[in-house]
């Protein structure tokens, strides 16, 4: 039964990275490899910000699991904290790089700096969806065996990109690509927060 359980983890992983590069793959085919490396280069920065808090969370992962397994109410005493938290250093990160976006982007990529920020703005409040995110899943659903969840949610945003990137990438281009994200990610936080809202009572 455990092993069952927590199968469902490793599936959500693998929709997770399909995700990652189903976007990838359809820039490359429907825009260029060109266009892509563009992109790539503002995801890697979103993606070195995310990687700042998870020194963060997977420290705090086992705590939560222990604290949930022993006091429910402890738990999520201690959940509210990791939130406040995550909304006080996110919103410094936040400001921080959209402040020095232009030296940052210029160390990276100063021939074409101003496509790469055009993107990076967007992919920045992505970085606050799926910090939040990451927070949810680690430190309050796989503390509470919600598996199946976690699986579901990960299917829906893969859904929800295929559903959104061909029309967006026509219209926006690369940009189209980081809104596909954006809406995945908001749609998905919305239904984490609606489950988390009714499930933090149940004893």
């Amino acid at each position: 039964s455990f092993l069952k359980e927590s199968f469902n983890l490793f599936i959500a992983e693998i929709w997770a990275t399909l995700s990652n590069s189903l976007v990838a793959f359809i820039i490359s085919i429907n825009i260029g490899n060109y266009e892509l490396g563009i992109f790539n280069i503002a995801d890697r920065i979103k993606g070195i910000a995310i990687q700042t808090f998870h020194p963060i969370t997977h420290s705090l992962f086992p705590r939560m699991s222990k604290k949930y397994n022993r006091n429910r109410i402890e738990g999520n005493e201690s959940f509210k904290k990791i939130l406040f938290f995550t909304i006080l250093l996110t919103i410094i990160l936040f400001l921080s790089l959209n402040i020095f976006i232009n030296p940052i982007v210029g160390y990276l990529a100063r021939e074409y700096s101003e496509n790469v920020i055009s993107i990076l703005r967007i992919l920045l409040i992505v970085f606050i969806l799926n910090v939040f995110t990451d927070q949810f899943i680690l430190n309050y659903f796989i503390p509470n065996n919600l598996y199946n969840f976690i699986n579901k949610l990960k299917i829906f945003k893969f859904i929800l990109i295929i559903f959104f990137i061909f029309p967006l990438i026509k219209i926006f281009s690369l940009n189209g690509a980081a809104l596909t994200l954006m809406i995945s990610e908001l749609v998905g936080i919305i239904i984490i927060i609606n489950k988390y809202n009714l499930t933090k009572k149940v004893t």
